[in-house]
């Protein structure tokens, strides 16, 4: 080999050597901070599906059931085979969500809401005073606009082992809206107890340690026949 290949072979060399560190350093630098895409992705899917809703109906006939995943993953028109029960379940909704929502769910004078709010602030750390105040002021704004309209209080569901550091603030969130709706004569129903299994949700009737199979919902639509 010449001279001139050996100078070549080396340059090349080098310069192989240069971009594997250079990158070995942009590999192991820190990635600059993240926004919390969670929050936006629930904030962008809540906007999207209350733009769906504005096109759909509500009337004086209606039983709205109003809340996050839960919600919104019960199949409600099949389950009790009635077109008036209607669905306005978000994934991801905390209360602030459905508090921004409501009055374009009332304006329509439904006869019922039921009301699913809580597990989602309660994961993202929001603290039990906010939330119940969020839901004071959702009742409020459901009394002055369609006084007819019955309200329903539905208990926040028990989680699994995989949310056991929220597991404990669940019921006493529960014995919040137990005393807030005795004092303001709203119907609380109850179906925390009926999906526990010792501590947690009965595994029967959850894949994942907070949304439902086919028997948990089995177990909410018993729950729920009485009031509708």
């Amino acid at each position: 080999m010449n001279f001139k290949k050996i100078a070549i072979v080396s340059v090349a060399v080098n310069l192989v050597g240069f971009l594997f560190f250079a990158g070995m350093k942009i590999i192991h630098r820190p990635p600059p901070p993240m926004k919390d895409s969670r929050t936006e992705y629930c904030d962008k899917w809540n906007t999207a599906r209350t733009g769906v809703f504005e096109h759909l109906s509500i009337d004086s006939l209606d039983i709205i059931f109003v809340g996050n995943s839960i919600t919104e993953g019960f199949p409600l028109q099949e389950t009790f085979g009635t077109l008036h029960v209607k669905n306005r379940g978000i994934s991801g909704n905390q209360s602030r969500h459905i508090l921004g929502r409501i009055q374009e769910i009332t304006v329509g004078h439904p006869k019922k809401i039921f009301f699913d709010i809580g597990i989602n602030d309660l994961i993202d750390g929001v603290p039990l005073d906010s939330i119940l105040m969020h839901y004071d002021s959702i009742i409020d704004l459901v009394h002055d606009m369609s006084s007819t309209t019955e309200i329903y209080i539905q208990s926040v569901f028990p989680v699994g082992p995989e949310y056991k550091d929220i597991a404990a603030s669940i019921p006493a969130f529960n014995t919040m809206l137990r005393i807030m709706c005795k004092s303001r004569k709203i119907t609380y129903v109850d179906l925390y107890y009926k999906l526990l299994k010792g501590d947690y949700l009965d595994a029967a009737y959850t894949f994942d340690g907070l949304h439902l199979t086919g028997p948990g919902y089995q177990i909410w639509k018993s729950a729920i026949m009485p009031f509708l």
